[in-house]
């Protein structure tokens, strides 16, 4: 599984997918490689495909708030908002302290135009690490397209 996880970091995702689907293969019940392979088709743009491993990663692990927050992130960007909120709001329940989590809430709230949610989680993202200026651009990214 190393392997794949260092070729989905120089960003060589067709091999970091197979060597992560072999470590599959020996171990179907591998939480942590259904997860790899989902953020490397999630970086591919294949978000189905990744909601796909996300849920067969939390179907092993169930309190895996990393897993929880990618599949949220994936749904995000399919614009299945209410779902990805559902996903946010559990990983945030497992990790309160876990910044992404708060702020691609706060996105997914800016697209609902739920102004005043998207400010506090932006807020509280901010508080726990995430850089503010770039927050506050896909914020406005997002309030743009609606």
């Amino acid at each position: 599984m190393g392997k794949g996880v260092a070729h989905g970091m120089r960003g060589e995702y067709d091999e970091a997918r197979g060597s992560l689907s072999a470590a599959i293969a020996l171990d179907p019940d591998l939480p942590a490689a259904y997860f790899e392979r989902g953020r490397v088709y999630g970086s591919m743009g294949r978000l189905e495909s990744a909601i796909r491993d996300f849920d067969e990663a939390l179907r092993l692990r169930p309190n895996h708030a990393e897993a929880h927050n990618a599949r949220g992130f994936a749904l995000l960007g399919l614009n299945r908002f209410e779902e990805a909120l559902q996903d946010f709001d559990a990983a945030i329940r497992l990790k309160p302290d876990f910044d992404d989590p708060y702020a691609h809430r706060a996105i997914t709230h800016a697209a609902l135009g739920n102004a005043a949610e998207a400010q506090a989680d932006s807020d509280r993202a901010v508080e726990l690490g995430i850089d503010a200026d770039a927050l506050a651009e896909e914020i406005d990214k997002v309030r743009q397209a609606r």
